[in-house]
């Protein structure tokens, strides 16, 4: 009865704000999505049934824009809340974001997995924030080849190696390196576009600038795995439903493999809302 209730709310809410995004323009925008899972640059972040928002500000040449994008499950393993600024001209982008991960467990039960502080929303302090910082570069090639290369580096936060002190659960009593500027690359291409689906294949890999070290221990690994190296190889297949003039229906569907953790993972994406 109760997802019957959340279904019947989303499905209410579509109507609304398609009726109302059909007769108006605004520089703002808003974007939401429903997932059956979220996988992160070859991190499974969580399998659980989702729900996105990104709200998005822009000039009138689309050329600056800042927003806000969160996320949660309705079990609360997943709960996000993020910051950016971007510049994007041409096929070029550069974008700036704060991301900030508050979830108190994961989906298998572990008490605040990543180490850091979540409590705080607008803790910065060095060793023990919840947030990083990520600058992300990217840019597509031309329609004739629609290549499309990316670069992201964590700038600051909690892109640092840690080891438990005496409360294993207490991020206050841990050690933390530096930041190890933790740098994904990754590489796509639309190889098919048809009447039933579009399909495009990527690779990620990931490396780090800085070798953590924790009194004087070298600690391996990076952000997002436990060797520098490939991370993710994405096979996407995505169709817009079209119902109307007015309202259309993004479907994609990915799958993603992890070299390193020689998983595979299957994500569905909805995006219900856009305009």
């Amino acid at each position: 009865m109760k997802n019957r209730k959340i279904l019947l709310q989303l499905a209410l809410s579509v109507g609304i704000l398609t009726s109302i995004s059909a007769q108006t323009k605004s520089p703002v925008s808003l974007a939401i999505e429903l997932k059956n899972a979220h996988i992160w640059r070859g991190i499974d972040v969580t399998h659980n049934f989702l729900i996105d928002g990104n709200v998005r500000l822009s000039d009138k040449t689309n050329t600056f824009a800042v927003g806000l994008w969160g996320a949660t499950t309705f079990t609360k393993d997943f709960r996000e809340f993020n910051y950016y600024a971007g510049f994007y001209k041409g096929g070029f982008s550069l974008e700036i974001w704060d991301v900030f991960n508050f979830s108190e467990k994961n989906q298998y039960g572990v008490t605040n997995p990543g180490g850091y502080n979540t409590e705080k929303a607008f803790d910065y302090s060095a060793h023990g924030t919840g947030h990083f910082v990520d600058l992300r570069l990217g840019y597509t090639f031309p329609e004739t080849f629609p290549l499309h290369l990316g670069w992201s580096t964590v700038l600051f936060g909690r892109d640092r190696a840690w080891l438990p002190g005496n409360n294993p659960d207490d991020y206050k009593d841990r050690r933390y390196s530096s930041s190890r500027y933790s740098t994904y690359l990754e590489v796509s291409y639309p190889i098919l576009k048809s009447s039933i689906a579009d399909l495009k294949v990527g690779i990620g890999s990931a490396f780090k600038f800085r070798q953590a070290k924790i009194d004087g221990q070298a600690i391996k690994g990076n952000f997002y795995g436990k060797s520098d190296g490939i991370v993710t190889c994405t096979l996407a297949a995505s169709r817009n439903f079209r119902f109307s003039d007015d309202y259309s229906l993004p479907v994609t569907l990915s799958w993603v493999w992890n070299p390193q953790t020689s998983k595979t993972y299957l994500e569905i994406a909805l995006q219900v809302i856009q305009f």
